[in-house]
């Protein structure tokens, strides 16, 4: 009896925590209203490193970002000019989006950049892989669109 009793329990814990857990993946982000700031190429990575998004992006997150010929990658919650010598992912959408970025906020830009397939994602890694590894940026699937 003894024996069932503490199997239901850990039963119980390991579902609890695991409820706990996937609460938290999908619990909503509270979005700052954008105002409105002047963008260009060499100001765009500062501007998205103050970002909450990027600086929730995992360790070692290793995504590259291209805005027509310029080229940015995500290092350890900076966004820096260049290119990542192996990239997880790459975004490209084209130029024209660094002012919309800094007119409407990147959220707004990303959703409208997707509603005309302008923005494209290049995997190079598997989808369970991304998955598991950026499972927490589901928390902004209302701001990427999805």
């Amino acid at each position: 009896m003894n024996k069932k009793v503490t199997i239901a329990v850990v039963l119980g814990v390991i579902i609890l925590l695991a409820l706990i857990y996937v609460a938290f993946l999908f619990r909503p982000v509270k979005y700052v209203p954008h105002v409105p700031v002047e963008l260009d190429p060499e100001t765009l990575p500062g501007y998205l490193s103050s970002l909450q998004l990027i600086d929730d992006l995992p360790r070692h997150s290793k995504i590259q970002i291209n805005f027509g010929e310029y080229e940015y990658y995500v290092l350890d919650g900076e966004v820096v000019e260049g290119q990542e010598e192996n990239p997880e992912m790459i975004l490209s959408v084209p130029e024209e989006y660094i002012d919309r970025i800094g007119e409407v906020g990147a959220c707004q830009a990303s959703s409208e950049a997707l509603d005309k397939n302008e923005l494209s994602l290049e995997k190079l890694i598997s989808d369970t892989e991304l998955l598991w590894k950026y499972q927490s940026m589901l928390r902004y699937k209302d701001c990427l669109g999805l």
